[in-house]
């Protein structure tokens, strides 16, 4: 009779279970969804799809402050999503930014290694940036 019973509430465990994972992960992703759109309306400095298209945003007006998308442009590059745009030496969120015409921020490079040398790159996201 115990057994029965174990067998009979195991499946309902289960159900109970499943349903509970995926409520959470409908809702996890209706989330998700909602707090991307309402950026997406709520930011003006994000990169439009113009930008992406033409590679690169219209810069401010005179006297308007520099937003993300006037410092990022699309790159060439398919693994690659965004890159600095060559040539800045702009105030962004009161901070200097300078990037070289390679489009790396510090003074302009050899392209040769120098010898007993080493080359480091760093490819990364606003915390690489310095955000």
């Amino acid at each position: 009779m115990a057994s029965e019973r174990a067998t009979r509430s195991r499946p309902r465990w289960q159900k109970v279970l499943l349903a509970l994972a995926v409520g959470s992960a409908a809702a996890l992703v209706l989330a998700e969804v909602t707090v991307r759109v309402v950026k997406w309306i709520v930011d003006p400095g994000m990169v439009t799809a113009s930008q992406l298209s033409s590679g690169i945003a219209a810069k401010p007006a005179p006297g308007q402050p520099y937003r993300l998308g006037h410092l990022i442009r699309a790159a060439r590059n398919p693994d690659i999503i965004f890159e600095l745009v060559p040539g800045l030496d702009v105030e962004f969120q009161g901070v200097r930014v300078v990037t070289n015409a390679d489009g790396f921020r510090g003074p302009r490079r050899s392209r040769e290694k120098p010898a007993n040398g080493y080359r480091i790159v760093g490819l990364g996201d606003s915390v690489l940036f310095g955000w």
